[in-house]
């Protein structure tokens, strides 16, 4: 555990650099994650791996506990999110107009560390993300979002985000002449796992 800890300030206090700097990232894993309701119960659509898979360069600047990123977006094709039955997972890629808009978008611009006092191999971070969905992009903020490190270079970045299907123009679907309805609010997850490494 002590030697995580150290790999893990070797990371963050690259990250933390007063200049800018520029990483190399591979995402490793990815998860994305839809959950809503209608007006007779839940559902939820997963999405279990995020593109590229090739790495990607980062460029990386911080003030403070803020780190911004530059680069930092990742892919996810509409088609492959399984909602469990697929009747349910066709309806999910005709509301997201996935013919049209084959992939979900998800931008990272910036974390924010809340406090100094958190252990350094998991930190509750607010997250600034842009997520662009059937050719609409919106920007949210992160509140509660977390960062796990795990190693010397890889370390897990994930958040939940309360989000609207308007704020994409979208259209709730409906069902069996109206006697279904999808819920307009949307509870979106996104799970992370990056390897890093430093190219200054």
């Amino acid at each position: 555990m002590r030697y995580t800890l150290f790999f893990s300030a070797l990371i963050w206090s690259s990250l933390l650099s007063a200049q800018p700097s520029h990483h190399e990232v591979t995402i490793s894993s990815g998860r994305f994650i839809l959950q809503g309701t209608t007006n007779l119960n839940t559902f939820e659509c997963t999405l279990s791996q995020a593109l590229p898979g090739k790495p990607i360069v980062v460029k990386t600047t911080s003030e403070a506990r803020q780190i911004r990123f530059e680069g930092l977006e990742l892919k996810y094709p509409v088609s492959e999110f399984d909602c469990g039955l697929e009747a349910m997972s066709q309806d999910l890629r005709k509301t997201l107009k996935s013919d049209a808009y084959p992939y979900l978008l998800l931008r990272i611009n910036d974390i924010q560390i809340k406090n100094e006092s958190q252990e350094v191999a998991k930190l509750t971070v607010v997250s600034s993300v842009t997520i662009t969905l059937a050719g609409k992009s919106h920007d949210a903020l992160v509140e509660n979002g977390l960062v796990i490190n795990h190693s010397e270079g890889a370390l897990t970045l994930a958040g939940t985000q309360h989000l609207s299907m308007h704020d994409f123009d979208l259209e709730a679907p409906t069902k069996f002449f109206g006697m279904v309805k999808v819920n307009d609010e949307l509870n979106v997850s996104f799970e992370l796992r990056m390897e890093v490494k430093s190219l200054d």
